[in-house]
């Protein structure tokens, strides 16, 4: 079951309260989410209305709570990064210090996307809201902003244009790899990907003279 925490969920309130989240998911599959009724989600998942007004008030609240939780697990992966920094200062390094290696919070940030698949797919899906691609940009410059301070990048130009490309370029393969069924595309292989274009900003930063004038 997809869930964004690691944590176990085991009461009986907990378990009926996640099929009611899960029923609304697979529901996405075929309707858009501003037309999920309580009645069609009751049905589908085998409860009266009485209980589903236990858990939400609403039906939009259920979205809502999904959205939510998600953005909450990955502000988690970043805080996480933060204590990790010791971690992550030991990577190998470039003959001027940059670390070569991916950064804890970027492999973390999509074993997360995996490990919240199906909700994923459904929000990103073409019956998800579209808000919450919004919200997960914001997300996404707070992250990438994140590993570039770890990385000691400067706040320049050149880093706002930076962080503007990191993030399409997240959300583009992270879209290619949940939503196409026949992607070549890993886990394994975005993060290298991502690791590659985050060294290569670097290295330019790195290499350009001084006076060159900014790409963005």
């Amino acid at each position: 079951m997809d869930k964004p925490g690691a944590s176990f969920k085991t009461s009986k309130s907990e378990q009926t309260r996640e099929r009611i989240i899960d029923t609304y998911v697979s529901l996405l599959d075929t309707t858009d989410f501003d037309k999920v009724s309580v009645s069609r989600l009751c049905k589908e998942a085998g409860i009266v209305r009485s209980t589903f007004y236990v858990y939400f008030s609403d039906i939009y609240e259920v979205i809502q709570t999904i959205e939510d939780e998600l953005i909450a697990a990955f502000a988690h992966v970043d805080a996480l990064a933060l204590e990790h920094a010791a971690q992550d200062e030991a990577r190998p390094k470039t003959e001027w210090g940059f670390p070569i290696l991916p950064p804890y919070s970027l492999s973390c940030w999509f074993e997360l996307c995996d490990a919240n698949r199906m909700r994923l797919c459904a929000l990103l899906g073409p019956h998800g809201d579209p808000y919450f691609e919004q919200k997960l940009r914001r997300q996404l410059s707070e992250h990438v902003s994140i590993m570039m301070d770890e990385d000691h990048m400067p706040q320049d130009e050149l880093r706002r244009g930076f962080v503007e490309s990191m993030v399409e370029m997240h959300l583009m393969l992270l879209r290619n790899w949940l939503l196409h069924e026949k992607t070549s595309l890993t886990r394994e292989r975005i993060v290298t990907i991502l690791n590659a274009l985050r060294f290569g900003g670097n290295a330019m930063e790195h290499y350009l003279p001084k006076d060159t004038p900014a790409l963005w």
